[in-house]
């Protein structure tokens, strides 16, 4: 029995009765104290209490566990406030709470990089050869190229123009919009998958094909080379920058073969290749050997020396600094080798250029891949749909001398069509101007293309230079006669030998008449006497 039954039961004292009253209000008074205290340190609002079938969980504060009421059955008395913490504040009761699922955080970063906006593609740059010229302005050039009274066109026109001839040009697309080119254009391909064969960021196709046969037009002295031969664009590249390169678009030494070998199956007789690549490939030399198969000539660069370029084509790798090589690298790390492809694989006509006075430059590679040489600096051209333009005015480019030598092929080609491409190349080396017969240089091959005697020459097997097809033959010498030693003319002598016989043969012939006569006199005075 607790204190509180024993004041307020049957056997309570006498006089108890009394207190009961003030009693009851003093543990009220005392109970609701405990409790503002206990709420005080528990963080319960005064007023509130826990129900009794409650079991609330300790709460934690600093290092003390409280509890939200008292222990039943116990009088309470007069409580002592808890201490607080001198330093914490109190902590709540953990209530536990439905756990939804985490949100996807961002992977920790070094730092916040905004995300770039959509950028263009990198504008195509401008073949080094005919950065010399402006884009947009439309204009045409009434001098005619120089190119035609050094190498003797005039003469060569008289028998052949390329009448009947596709010459292709695998580089970076023809433009159609050129009025040199408009009618000059068969049929062709685009190898990139982003443009049109008709189609020419990148220029140098365009000026090839202006430098074979481009079409006479007002007001114009450009005229190409073979001016009735046909041109089949095949686009095998798009530019040389690194963004056409990073894309695969730049030049590939693949798709160069699959160029070739796509005009040699569509009736291209002359193939040229104007971009030199530093590597060649087992489907570069197959393709050629596939071309010749098909009866097409391969005319291809032997490639420029790297060189410092502009900005316009300092961006323009795998090439060299020159158009006309492409994969070299410039400065440290230069590709020592000289050897280009396609020229370098048997069955190429492999060319370089010379300068504009028809000396041979160090801006140009040289080797035993060059078989002939063409002047071609300061080029009168097609240039993109602009009309034309004098291109390469800094230094001679063997792009543009390897179609010079390809519209020379196509003259050969239209007046001997029955013959073999490798009938053709052995035309243009034999008859190529050269100090010695005999002799192949490395700068200059066989020598200046001659563009009549090419079409004029007779294969009788007897010339000398490079190896005939057809076989050679040594030509039939005279007889020499023996040498004797030098002796005096001997006509003087003679004379006096026989002005001496003839006075000796005189003086017996008188002597004789003389004694004759004598005896005659005697034998007649002689008989008077008798």
């Amino acid at each position: 029995m607790t204190r509180t039954d024993a004041l307020s039961g049957p056997n309570a004292p006498a006089g108890s009765h009394r207190f009961r009253g003030p009693l009851r209000s003093l543990g009220t008074l005392l109970g609701l104290f405990a409790t503002a205290t206990i709420a005080l340190a528990t963080g319960l609002p005064a007023g509130e209490t826990a129900s009794a079938d409650e079991t609330p969980a300790p709460v934690q504060t600093g290092a003390y566990t409280a509890r939200t009421t008292a222990p039943q059955g116990k009088q309470m008395e007069t409580p002592t406030p808890l201490p607080e913490p001198a330093t914490e504040a109190p902590v709540e009761e953990p209530v536990e709470q439905e756990t939804a699922a985490p949100e996807p955080t961002p992977e920790p970063t070094e730092a916040f990089v905004p995300e770039p906006e959509p950028t263009t593609e990198p504008d195509p740059t401008t073949a080094a050869e005919v950065s010399d010229c402006e884009r947009g302005q439309d204009a045409l050039v009434q001098t005619v190229p120089s190119v035609i009274a050094q190498i003797g066109m005039e003469r060569a026109w008289a028998v052949s123009t390329g009448q009947g001839v596709i010459v292709a040009v695998v580089d970076s697309g023809v433009d159609a919009t050129n009025p040199h080119l408009t009618h000059a254009l068969v049929d062709g391909v685009d190898l990139t998958g982003v443009g049109e064969a008709t189609a020419d960021v990148d220029g140098l196709g365009t000026a090839v094909a202006g430098v074979i046969s481009a079409r006479a037009v007002s007001g114009s002295g450009l005229t190409g080379l073979a001016r009735d031969a046909a041109i089949m664009p095949v686009r095998v590249l798009t530019d040389t920058s690194d963004g056409a390169v990073e894309a695969g678009t730049g030049p590939r030494a693949d798709r160069t073969a699959t160029g070739i070998n796509w005009a040699a199956d569509h009736g291209a007789r002359i193939i040229v290749v104007p971009r030199a690549l530093s590597e060649g490939s087992a489907e570069l030399a197959a393709a050629v050997e596939h071309a010749t198969a098909a009866g097409a000539l391969v005319v291809a660069s032997t490639g420029d020396r790297p060189q410092e370029t502009s900005a316009a084509t300092a961006s323009a790798p795998p090439t060299a600094a020159g158009t006309g090589t492409v994969g070299a690298d410039d400065g440290e790390g230069q590709d020592d080798s000289q050897t280009r492809y396609p020229a370098a694989y048997e069955g190429v006509l492999g060319v370089t250029a010379l300068d504009s006075q028809g000396a041979v430059s160090d801006a140009l590679l040289h080797g035993d891949a060059v078989d002939l040489a063409v002047p071609a600096q300061s080029v009168l051209t097609a240039f993109f749909g602009d009309g034309d333009c004098v291109v390469s005015q800094q230094a001679p480019s063997s792009a543009l001398a390897t179609g010079y030598a390809g519209a020379v092929a196509a003259l050969v080609a239209s007046a001997h069509n029955k013959e073999s491409p490798a009938d053709w190349a052995y035309r243009l080396t034999v008859t190529a101007l050269r100090t010695s017969p005999a002799a192949h240089s490395a700068t200059t091959g066989w020598g200046l293309v001659a563009p009549y005697a090419a079409i004029e020459f007779i294969n009788d097997g007897t010339a000398l230079g490079p190896a005939n097809p057809r076989g050679s033959r040594t030509a039939a010498s005279p007889a020499v006669a023996l040498a004797v030693p030098p002796t005096t003319d001997p006509a003087p002598a003679r004379r006096r030998r026989l002005a001496a016989s003839v006075g000796a043969v005189g003086a017996t012939v008188l002597v004789t008449a003389l004694v004759a006569s004598k005896a005659g006199g005697r034998a007649r005075r002689t008989a008077t006497r008798k």
